[in-house]
């Protein structure tokens, strides 16, 4: 449409519309207006439809942006709580680690036959010291103070045949 053709004066012609046989012909300005009419109504109804969709829209976007930061609250958790898993599962790892080493050790020898030998032979003069030791406690028991006066008398009767 070029600009004369906008600003050229309207012809009106009447276009006779039989919308019932009690209606007076409607000229096509009349028409035409009813048709503008029409699609403005439409249209505003069209926009009200997609202005309700739009919040609607809106209000599901919030809800799923709260969803999402809730998402990565729970993931943060997740994996804070994964790392100390993780920790956790290498400290048991190494106190495992340290058992089997610790039961190894315990399969092999700890002393050589030498040092083995050496102590059973200290054991052994340990023992017959502490017998020694036990048969003069008894000799220094009340009932056996006489055979000690009597092995004290005979020492001196030994003593005095070796001067002698």
């Amino acid at each position: 449409m070029s600009w004369e053709s906008a600003n050229a004066p309207r012809r009106t012609t009447t276009i006779a519309l039989n919308l019932s046989p009690m209606t007076p012909p409607i000229p096509a300005t009349t028409h035409t207006h009813f048709q503008l009419q029409n699609s403005i109504e439409k249209l505003i109804r069209q926009n009200e439809e997609l202005l309700r969709k739009n919040a609607s829209l809106q209000k599901q976007g919030r809800v799923i942006v709260e969803e999402k930061m809730e998402v990565l609250k729970r993931l943060e958790k997740t994996e804070e709580s994964n790392i100390e898993l993780k920790k956790l599962v290498k400290e048991t790892d190494r106190a495992c680690k340290d058992m089997q080493i610790a039961n190894q050790d315990n399969n092999e020898p700890r002393f050589t036959l030498s040092e083995l030998r050496e102590v059973i032979k200290e054991k052994n003069i340990l023992k017959g010291r502490v017998m020694e030791l036990e048969e003069e406690l008894e000799a220094f028991k009340p009932g056996a103070k006489r055979e000690i006066m009597r092995l004290d008398d005979e020492e001196d009767e030994q003593a005095d045949r070796l001067a002698a």
